[in-house]
């Protein structure tokens, strides 16, 4: 079952028809972009919650926690 595209999306793909190739080139240039920096927060953040748990026996220790207050 094929679904019909969101309004935004078949407003912006009119907008984007409407360009020049050249203009068309820039604009997907930039989807690519911000698609790869979503990646990469989304990769980030996953690191970043995998990592917690092996770290805490690093970083919750008697020895350090007078850090904690600074």
């Amino acid at each position: 079952m094929q679904t019909t595209p969101s309004l935004p999306i078949v407003q912006t793909l009119q907008y984007l028809q409407a360009l020049p190739n050249e203009r068309q080139q820039e604009v997907i240039d930039f989807i690519e972009f911000l698609y790869q920096r979503e990646q990469h927060k989304a990769l980030s953040y996953t690191t970043t919650q995998s990592s917690q748990a092996s770290l805490a026996t690093i970083w919750d220790n008697d020895d350090d926690a007078s850090y904690d207050t600074l």
